[in-house]
């Protein structure tokens, strides 16, 4: 049961420096409003209506933030799962 709570671990650990990247290049394209002010919908839409790159480059930056949230939340539900029993 550890080695599946370590693999847990590192697949977030690759999703939250992947969300970094992304984000540095968020920032340095100046993508951080390609999906508009209205969050967590991109332009009025739940999935990008154009294929602008920075609505492509800002989308894809708030779903791999979306995966990794889950991800590190579940992988603290397994910790605490298999701390306490």
């Amino acid at each position: 049961m550890l080695s599946r709570v370590f693999v847990l671990h590192f697949a977030s650990s690759v999703l939250l420096i992947t969300v970094i990247v992304i984000g540095a290049f968020v920032r340095a394209y100046g993508a951080g409003l390609g999906c508009g002010d209205d969050w967590p919908l991109c332009n009025g839409s739940v999935f990008p209506s154009s294929f602008s790159f920075d609505e492509i480059l800002e989308y894809t930056h708030r779903l791999v933030a979306a995966f990794s949230f889950f991800f590190v939340f579940y992988s603290f539900f397994m910790v605490v799962k298999n701390r306490f029993l």
